[in-house]
C-alpha cells in the first residue's frame, strides 16, 4: 500500500506565505497569525512566517515572544533590514539600548550598500529612512523619505513618514500639509487621519489654511 501523500494534497507553502503577507499588510492580524502558525508547523525555519509573527508580537507588546521569533528569523537571514529594524525596536523595549543601536546601524549599512549598488528603489529609501529615524538622525531620514516619494509619488506611507519626521523636526505646519497630501491620495489612510488631527489641535490650523 502506498502511504506517500498525494502531490495535490501537499501544502503550497509559497502560496500560504503570500496569503499571510497580504493579511499582514492589511492589518488582518488574526488571519495573518493563523497562516503564519500553519506555515511554521510545515516549515519551522520559514523566515517570512517568523518575521511576520515576530512583528505582530512586537505590535501586541509581547516583547519576549517577539524577540525569540525575530532572533530565530535573523538566524536564517541575518542581513534582512526589516527584520533587523524590528528586532532593534524589541531590544529597545526590553531595555537594551546599546544592542538596539548596533542593530539599527547594521540595518542602515545594508540599505546604504544596496543604494551604492544601484538598487535605488522606493522600498529601500523608506526602510532606510525608518532606520535613520530610530537612530535619531531625522534630517537624513527626511531626505530618504523625499527620495522614496520621488520614486513613487503616490505612496501614502512614504508621505506620512515624511510628515512624522517633519513633526520630529518641529515643523508642524509642513507636517500637517504632508498629512493632507497623503489623505488626498487615500482618504481612508488611518495613520495620517490620526496624526493630522493631533497637529490640527496643536497648531490650531484646519485644511483651508493648508490648501
Amino acid at each position: 500500500m502506498n502511504t506517500r501523500p498525494a502531490i495535490e494534497n501537499m501544502p503550497d507553502v509559497p502560496e500560504m506565505v503570500r496569503q499571510a503577507a497580504e493579511a499582514f499588510r492589511h492589518d488582518r492580524t488574526a488571519e495573518a497569525e493563523k497562516l503564519c502558525g500553519a506555515i511554521l508547523r510545515i516549515a519551522p525555519e520559514n523566515f517570512d512566517a517568523r518575521y511576520m509573527l515576530g512583528t505582530l508580537r512586537n505590535r501586541q507588546r509581547e516583547f519576549v515572544s517577539a524577540r525569540i521569533l525575530l532572533k530565530s528569523a535573523l538566524r536564517t537571514n541575518p542581513d534582512d533590514g526589516q527584520a533587523l529594524v524590528q528586532y532593534a525596536g524589541v531590544l529597545e523595549s526590553l531595555g537594551h539600548p546599546v544592542e538596539a543601536q548596533a542593530t539599527y546601524e547594521k540595518a542602515l549599512a545594508g540599505y546604504d550598500a544596496a543604494l551604492a549598488a544601484g538598487q535605488g528603489e522606493y522600498k529601500i529609501y523608506v526602510r532606510r529612512g525608518k532606520a535613520l529615524r530610530n537612530l535619531g538622525r531625522a534630517e537624513e531620514a527626511l531626505a530618504s523619505f523625499e527620495a522614496a516619494i520621488a520614486c513613487k509619488p503616490e505612496s501614502v506611507s512614504a508621505i506620512s513618514y515624511r510628515a512624522d519626521t517633519l513633526r520630529e523636526l518641529n515643523r508642524p505646519r509642513e507636517a500637517l500639509a504632508s498629512y493632507y497630501e497623503a489623505l488626498r491620495i487615500d482618504p481612508g489612510y488611518a495613520p495620517a487621519h490620526h496624526r493630522a488631527g493631533q497637529d490640527r489641535k496643536s497648531t490650531r490650523l484646519n485644511s483651508s489654511h493648508v490648501a
